[in-house]
């Protein structure tokens, strides 16, 4: 929302707004800002979240993680604490790509980074 959108909302004039604004990062209420990439624009048009088990090779959790880090395609991975073990978010061109990484990759996850 713009600054004048939010002025509105907040009931207060511009000037105050925008003080308050520039306030919020030094007093901690504001740890960062994040830019978000559209995956259409990067190319990654299909975009795609799987389960991924300890046991697929690996022999243990830091080898499953390991071996997803080494996968360029993985945007994001989640470990948790029951069946599956991991949910990986993966995004690739299209389908038939993310077919191709899932056959070559993704299903033979090792430990051992292979």
């Amino acid at each position: 929302m713009t600054v004048t959108e939010l002025d509105g909302r907040v009931k207060l004039t511009a000037p105050p707004c925008h003080r308050r604004l520039r306030e919020l990062p030094g007093g901690g209420a504001i740890t960062g800002y994040r830019g978000r990439i559209g995956l259409e624009a990067a190319g990654l048009g299909f975009e795609v979240i799987v389960s991924v088990d300890g046991a697929q090779g690996c022999e243990d959790d830091r080898g499953v993680e390991r071996a997803v880090a080494e996968v360029p395609e993985v945007r994001h991975a989640e470990r948790l604490f029951g069946e599956p073990e991991y949910l990986v978010r993966v995004a690739t061109r299209d389908l038939h790509t993310y077919a191709a990484l899932r056959d070559e990759r993704l299903a033979t996850l090792s430990g051992s980074g292979n």
